[in-house]
Order: C-alpha cells, then sequence, then structure tokens
C-alpha cells in the first residue's frame, strides 16, 4: 500500500507477496534448503527461529535500496520477533480475519469430503496461533515504542476510510492499490450448505470460548472504524512515532 507509482513492483503496488521476503521466512523457520512453501496447518509457530543470514540481507538492500519498502507473508505473524530484531525502526501493520472467514476458505479447498471435518479441528487452531502471536507481537512492538497498526481483515475491507485513518496516525503517505474483486471470501457469515455448516461445527466445538477470548483482546488492539485520532489509543500511537 506505500508509493503510488507505475513501477510494477511490491514496493509500488504490486498485489502479489515479495518473494524474498518468503525466502527470508522460510530461513528463519529453519526450513529444509529448497523448500518454496510450508503448509499453513503445519505447526510452525511452535518452531525455534533462525537469525537472520548476511547473504539473504545483502538481497533485501540489493532488492529495496534505501527506499520505503514492505512485505506481506502470514507466517511474519511466527517469526515477527526475528524481524524486529533485525529491523527496530519503521511502522508495523498487521491484519487479522474471522475464524470463519478463514474456516470457508478453507472449506472450497479442502478435498475429500470424509477429510473436512478432521481438518476443520486443525485449522482452527492453526488460525488461533497466528492470531494470538499478534498480541505478542504488539506488546513487542509497545514495548520497543515503535508505530504500529492492527487491522480486522473484514472492517478494513468494508471500511476503506481505514486506510487514511492509518496513514494520519502513523505520518506516512499510503496508497490504497487493492482490488475489491480479490476479496474471494465476502459476504455474509451465513454458510451455504448444510457440509458447511457441519464443517464450521466441528471446527468451532471445544473452542468458543478461546476464539471469543481471542476476538476480545484482538479488539482492544485494533484500529476500528469507530475511532477518532482523538482517542486513547490513537493518542498513544502518535506518541510513539
Amino acid at each position: 500500500m506505500l508509493n503510488k507509482g507505475i513501477d510494477p513492483s511490491y514496493d509500488t503496488g504490486m498485489k502479489y507477496e515479495r518473494r524474498l521476503g518468503i525466502d527470508i521466512n522460510l530461513h528463519l523457520l529453519n526450513a529444509r534448503p529448497g523448500t518454496r512453501y510450508l503448509p499453513a496447518l503445519m505447526p510452525i509457530w511452535n518452531w525455534p527461529l533462525a537469525e537472520f543470514s548476511s547473504e539473504l540481507l545483502e538481497k533485501l538492500e540489493k532488492e529495496v535500496g534505501d527506499g520505503p519498502w514492505g512485505f506481506k507473508d502470514p507466517r511474519t505473524t511466527i517469526t515477527y520477533p526475528a524481524w524486529a530484531k533485525q529491523f527496530p525502526e519503521g511502522v508495523r501493520f498487521s491484519a487479522y480475519r474471522s475464524h470463519r472467514e478463514f474456516l470457508r476458505r478453507c472449506f472450497k479447498r479442502s478435498g475429500p469430503k470424509a477429510k473436512r471435518l478432521w481438518r476443520a479441528r486443525r485449522e482452527v487452531n492453526a488460525w488461533y496461533a497466528y492470531n494470538h502471536c499478534l498480541l505478542r507481537n504488539h506488546s513487542i512492538d509497545e514495548a520497543a515504542g515503535r508505530p504500529h497498526i492492527v487491522f480486522h481483515y473484514e472492517e478494513l475491507m468494508e471500511s476503506p476510510d481505514l486506510i487514511d485513518l492509518a496513514a494520519q496516525i502513523t505520518n506516512i503517505s499510503l496508497y490504497d492499490s487493492r482490488s475489491p474483486a480479490m476479496r474471494r471470501t465476502r459476504g455474509n457469515n451465513a454458510t451455504k450448505n448444510n457440509l458447511e455448516t457441519l464443517y464450521m461445527w466441528a471446527g468451532e466445538l471445544g473452542n468458543k470460548k478461546r476464539i471469543n477470548k481471542l476476538y476480545a483482546d484482538l479488539a482492544h488492539i485494533r484500529l476500528a472504524p469507530e475511532k477518532s485520532l482523538s482517542s486513547p489509543i490513537n493518542r498513544t500511537q502518535q506518541s510513539d512515532k
């Protein structure tokens, strides 16, 4: 979302993930050499983190230079302590989506029906672990006095004004280059058939208490559409710059 321009690079609006950012995260997670992808359900939140390598840092410097840069990779939620240590400055943006939207997306590509209910349990566990790490990362940024914003994904997609509000809070220029059509899971939370309803039920069974607690904790730190620049959370974020 940084720097509107005609160059199709990630930093000027390209809508895909920065490959080098993914490679760095794979390295930080001690993935085997040659690994190009780690499934979302792998319990990487329990893996020890490696240090940045000089080779990857040199590649990053060559790719981004000394200008504004950023990247998107969900695994950064897990590897963030290493990034924060290596790059103590710079604005951070995080986003979390509802467990039902995540499950709905997983449901569409979860394979044979017989395996779907089993997968739903693992998917909720993964969703919880990733988003629970956002609370940890928020604490890391708070302790460092870094400007940081936490969005609720659905609110961000439905409230474009949040981009302007985030720009004012962090005092940086933001350009919204998103295409609403790319939100493949948009829509209400109603399930579309009995199997999807059963899928949601299986994922939520026994998990509702901790899901609701996580939502409450994330809601406390998120940038909400109704918040004004004079609200306590925004005054704190502004003073952190």
